[in-house]
């Protein structure tokens, strides 16, 4: 009996270590927060809720296209000057329209309104910057920030004696963008996503490849650990996203926000030192010159371009 009982303890154990290394086969390199990480903060929930937002708006979609489909439909197709126009009556000379001033307004507002935007690791951005669109590749704030410059950019070259309204924006743009919510899948995403075992079924191919589904990361985990360097030596856990063997969207993007600030406002300040966050709240030193040469370097480092 004891060798029996022996035998079924040994068994039980070979299951259970079989089971642990399927998992981990499934979910792939699952690697802990590093020390000083604190993952009750908002952000972490945020970077590590890509399902749970992504079903979220799945649900507000249907509402939003019907929405549209009424205002589309009640709306006067014969008035030839609208306030959705390029231009008002009477007028050769271009200027914003009333929806185009009433964005402005709004951009405005938001980007000035710090007593209830707290970008930081331990904060949560104002609810008027949009942080969950387009998930799960784009439902981070930074998104509302590059991509509203390209109307700054816009509206500037229009009426460009407004200048200082659209620096004052664009400021604001460039300098939440190196922030800890700038960055926030980068310092708070580690490894291999461990719930991509979760994936709803409508990102099968459409995402995620069909043949690997569930056992590949969705755009949108970034997965702080799992680069490369281009001679394939994995790269660990980064601290800076700026330094890391990949986030090209990122700096990509930065750059593109901070050279649109400087084209506005004819201020060089991005091109001084400035600090960006690192995880667990440390920060490096750069400056948009060393920036855009750290990035032509990786992509020259390799053939297929960085990820």
């Amino acid at each position: 009996m004891e060798i029996l009982a022996l035998l079924a303890a040994f068994a039980l154990g070979a299951l259970g270590y079989l089971y642990i290394l399927m998992k981990k086969a499934q979910n792939g390199r699952l690697l802990p927060p590093p020390p000083g990480v604190d993952t009750g903060t908002t952000a972490y929930r945020h970077a590590n809720s890509l399902i749970e937002i992504s079903e979220a708006e799945m649900r507000k979609f249907p509402v939003a296209v019907l929405k549209s489909i009424f205002k589309a439909a009640i709306r006067n197709p014969m008035l030839r000057y609208s306030k959705y126009s390029t231009q008002e009556p009477n007028s050769d000379l271009p200027r914003l329209n009333q929806r185009a001033r009433g964005w402005l307004k709004f951009l405005y507002t938001k980007a000035s309104s710090d007593s209830v935007d707290d970008w930081s690791s331990v904060g949560t951005p104002s609810d008027m910057w949009d942080k969950d669109s387009i998930p799960p590749m784009c439902s981070f704030p930074r998104f509302d920030l590059h991509e509203s410059a390209y109307a700054m950019v816009l509206m500037a070259d229009l009426t460009p004696a407004w200048r200082e309204p659209y620096t004052a924006i664009c400021e604001q743009l460039a300098s939440k963008y190196i922030t800890h919510w700038g960055a926030v899948d980068f310092l708070n995403q580690f490894g291999d996503d461990p719930n991509r075992n979760k994936y709803p079924y409508v990102w099968k191919g459409l995402l995620v490849p069909s043949s690997n589904f569930r056992e590949y990361n969705a755009p949108g985990w970034t997965g702080n650990g799992i680069g490369a360097y281009p001679d394939g030596t994995p790269e660990g856990i980064c601290d800076d996203p700026i330094k890391a063997e990949g986030m090209l969207f990122f700096k990509g993007w930065l750059v593109l926000t901070m050279g649109i600030f400087t084209y506005i406002s004819g201020d060089d300040r991005f091109f001084s030192e400035w600090s960006m966050a690192n995880v667990a709240d440390r920060s490096t030193t750069w400056t948009l010159d060393t920036v855009t040469d750290h990035l032509h370097k990786q992509w020259g480092e390799r053939a297929c371009g960085l990820h």
